[in-house]
């Protein structure tokens, strides 16, 4: 299941559940009122701060797939004007071009390393403002790629316990999360939009300027 989908399913099942409006309303017969704070669930609250923090990365790798590749004709020019140089010439030509393409390859790779930690660090330091936000002891992201959608429904579903004003709490830890880097994408607002219908604390859709 895309991440996507489990956010669209979610969004959805939330408006269809019986009683929906009555637990909102306090009325009598609704499910609502937990009576559970953010520290008696620190590690659903890690997971779901976990799943907003890794949205930074995803928005990365794919700002950094869509970026041209600069150099992409530069072979076909070199094999122009190899074709008017003798054999033993064209040879040695050949050699130092494969030379220059592994060089350049382990080059790229280890920029990619680099920039890779980087994301990960920033995801970090973005899952960290979240739990600071809860006020919640110090913990560290929970590794999980990829990402169980079963154990974060089972999360969710511990979190719907909490008090109202504790979920409110979550939310805009979350939401500081996602803001940490002061760039937010589509998905990242759809998976907050999708955690608050679970939640029982609906946002409306959110245009990006």
């Amino acid at each position: 299941v895309r991440l996507f989908e489990w956010c669209l399913s979610r969004i959805l099942l939330a408006g269809l559940e019986p009683g929906r409006g009555n637990r909102r309303a306090g009325l009598a017969g609704s499910s609502a009122g937990g009576q559970m704070d953010c520290p008696q669930l620190v590690g659903d609250c890690a997971l779901i701060l976990t799943l907003v923090a890794r949205l930074q990365e995803e928005r990365k790798a794919e700002e950094m797939d869509e970026k041209p590749k600069a150099g992409a004709g530069a072979g076909a020019e070199a094999g122009a004007g190899a074709k008017e140089k003798d054999k033993g010439a064209k040879e040695a030509e050949e050699k130092r071009e494969k030379q220059k393409d592994m060089d350049k390859k382990v080059k790229e790779t280890e920029k990619g390393k680099e920039k890779e930690r980087g994301m990960e660090m920033a995801s970090i330091q973005a899952f960290r403002l979240g739990i600071a936000c809860l006020g919640l002891p110090e913990c560290t992201p929970i590794d999980q790629a990829p990402l169980d959608h079963l154990r974060l429904d089972a999360s969710l579903q511990q979190l719907r316990q909490l008090k109202p004003q504790a979920k409110r709490d979550l939310l805009q830890a979350c939401a500081a999360a996602i803001l940490y880097d002061a760039n937010v994408s589509p998905a990242e607002l759809e998976v907050l939009r999708a955690i608050g219908a679970v939640l029982d604390c609906p946002i409306p859709p959110l245009a990006i300027p």
